[in-house]
C-alpha cells in the first residue's frame, strides 16, 4: 500500500512524505487548527470494513399511520365491524413476535379488546387491515375510541373515532329483576359483558365521586350495602338497562341486563363488606344468568 502524509514544516512551503509500506495499517489524518500541523490518529484495520458499513447504515425505524372506517351513529344493542388500516411507512417489519401491536383506548363500551395483535407480519411499505367486530351498549352516550401503534412504547400518530349510541331497542327504562324466581328457573352462564361492566363502573364512579378502580369508601354517603345497591340499580335503570337484586334487601350482588328481562343477566358484587368500599367491574363480575321468560312482565 502507498500512502502520503503532508506536514506543514514552515510558512514558506509544504513537504510531502511518501511511505511505501504494504503491511503498515491505515491511519486517519487530523489537522491542528492553530499550527496547521497534520498528524496521525487511531489506526484502522483496512481489511475489515464491516464496522464502517454498519456505522453508515441508518438504524431501523418504527413509523406508521392508522386510519379508521366505522359508523359514527349506532342503534343500541346493534352489531357491526370497525375497519382499522395499518400502513407501515418505516424500515422495520411489524410482527407479533417482535412485540408490535395496537393499543385501544375507550373501546370497552363497544366490547373491543384493549390490545390488538397482528395476525401476520407487515413489511415496510405494506398495509394491513383489521376487521374488529363490535356490539353497542344499551345506553345513549358517545365514546371516543383511540387506536395507537406500539412496540415497547407507542409510535406514530393515534387514530381517533367518535361513536354515539342512541336508544332504539326495546329495553324498558323501568326494568327491574323480577322477584320470587325459584332456583330451578335460573340457568347459569360463564360469559361476561365488557360494555355492561363499563356502564356499571361509570355509574358507580358518578354516584361515589371516585375515579374508576380507585380505593373508594362509601360511608357516610351510603351507610350500608343496601343503600348502595339501591342507588346503583336505580341509576342503571335510568340509563336504559334492566337492573336489580335477585332478592331485594338480601342478596349481596346486583343483576344487570342489556337485552331485557328475558335476556342475559350479568351479576356484579359491587360492595366490599370488609370496609364499605366500591368493588369495581370487571373484578366484580360473577358470570351471567337467564331466567324462565314466564317470570318477566308481558311486552
Amino acid at each position: 500500500m502507498r500512502w502520503c502524509l503532508a506536514l506543514s514544516l514552515c510558512a514558506c512551503g509544504v513537504s510531502t512524505l511518501e511511505v511505501d509500506e504494504p503491511e503498515h495499517p491505515v491511519f486517519a489524518l487530523a489537522r491542528d487548527a492553530r499550527t496547521s500541523d497534520v498528524f496521525l490518529v487511531e489506526p484502522v484495520d483496512a481489511g475489515d470494513s464491516s464496522e464502517h458499513a454498519d456505522a453508515g447504515q441508518a438504524a431501523p425505524i418504527d413509523r406508521g399511520a392508522l386510519s379508521v372506517t366505522a359508523p359514527s351513529s349506532l342503534v343500541c344493542l346493534s352489531s357491526g365491524t370497525i375497519s382499522l388500516r395499518l400502513d407501515n411507512t418505516g424500515t422495520t417489519t411489524w410482527a407479533q413476535a417482535s412485540g408490535h401491536h395496537v393499543i385501544v383506548t375507550g373501546g370497552a363500551p363497544l366490547s373491543l379488546a384493549a390490545r390488538l395483535e397482528l395476525a401476520s407480519p407487515v413489511p415496510p411499505g405494506a398495509s394491513f387491515t383489521m376487521s374488529l367486530p363490535f356490539r353497542s351498549p344499551a345506553i345513549p352516550a358517545a365514546w371516543d375510541v383511540e387506536f395507537q401503534l406500539a412496540r415497547t412504547s407507542p409510535f406514530g400518530a393515534p387514530a381517533r373515532h367518535r361513536v354515539s349510541s342512541t336508544i332504539g331497542c326495546t329495553v324498558s327504562s323501568a326494568c327491574s329483576f323480577p322477584q320470587g324466581v325459584p332456583e330451578q328457573d335460573f340457568t347459569w352462564h360463564a360469559n361476561t359483558s365488557a360494555s355492561v361492566a363499563a356502564t356499571v363502573n361509570q355509574v358507580m364512579s358518578q354516584l361515589s365521586g371516585c375515579p374508576v378502580n380507585s380505593d373508594c369508601p362509601l360511608t357516610p354517603r351510603f351507610p350500608d350495602d343496601q343503600a348502595w345497591f339501591t342507588a346503583v340499580t336505580a341509576a342503571l335503570r335510568a340509563r336504559g338497562l334492566c337492573a336489580g337484586q335477585h332478592e331485594l334487601g338480601h342478596t349481596d350482588e346486583i343483576a344487570v341486563s342489556d337485552t331485557g328481562c328475558s335476556g342475559r343477566w350479568f351479576g356484579y358484587h359491587v360492595f366490599n363488606y370488609g370496609g364499605s368500599k366500591v368493588v369495581w367491574a370487571t373484578g366484580a363480575a360473577r358470570g351471567s344468568w337467564s331466567i324462565e321468560p314466564s317470570h318477566c312482565p308481558a311486552g
